[in-house]
């Protein structure tokens, strides 16, 4: 009987413990996982960013709006704000605000990123251009999707220079840039093809 006993408990132990180290890989898992709302948080809106303005209860002042060359987004009622370096949760309040100025009472509003403002290929690839900006987006992928290399390129090291900045960055092809909507990727020449641009008499022999 007390052999039955103690193996039930041991049973009922082990069950606790699996039950225990279950919840907190998922938890785990939770923490380390960012929801979309999360990561838009601290993006700064730009002009070409379209963005969703969701009014609660006021279907009618619920707009899409792509922010203009001015950094500037046109709502119902309240007319054109800035919107041009905050984020979504910024807007929401400077839109809120607005809003209650003689509008609504208490109003709620919300804002989402539809679609990203591009980045920019340029340089020696073979189609150099903008292109739609994707999360995750790395510096291999972006020089695939303006279609790869040229005969013509260096591949040691590429140069961004992000959204807002004066300069560009030297990086190595394969570092683990955090490129963001806006950015521009700028391939070089490799320098054989440097050397065949120079006059024939000015090439050290």
């Amino acid at each position: 009987m007390r052999t039955h006993a103690r193996l039930l408990a041991s049973i009922i132990l082990a069950s606790s413990l699996c039950f225990v180290q279950l919840a907190s890989a998922q938890s785990a898992i939770q923490a380390s996982v960012s929801t979309p709302a999360e990561a838009n948080s601290a993006y700064k809106l730009g002009p070409g960013d379209e963005v969703h303005i969701a009014v609660f209860n006021e279907p009618d002042l619920s707009v899409q709006q792509k922010i203009s060359a001015n950094g500037q987004i046109s709502v119902p009622l309240i007319g054109d704000v800035a919107a041009n370096g905050l984020s979504t949760e910024e807007l929401s309040h400077a839109l809120a605000e607005r809003f209650q100025n003689g509008f609504l009472r208490n109003p709620r509003v919300s804002v989402s990123v539809i679609t990203y403002r591009p980045f920019y290929v340029i340089g020696e690839v073979n189609n150099p251009g903008a292109f739609p900006y994707t999360a995750n987006l790395t510096i291999e992928s972006a020089i695939a999707t303006a279609g790869g290399f040229n005969h013509r390129a260096s591949r040691n090291q590429v140069f961004v220079k992000h959204q807002g900045d004066m300069t560009e960055h030297a990086y190595p092809l394969t570092a683990a840039v955090d490129l963001q909507p806006g950015d521009t990727i700028r391939i070089g020449q490799s320098f054989l093809a440097t050397l065949s641009d120079l006059p024939l008499g000015a090439i050290p022999h």
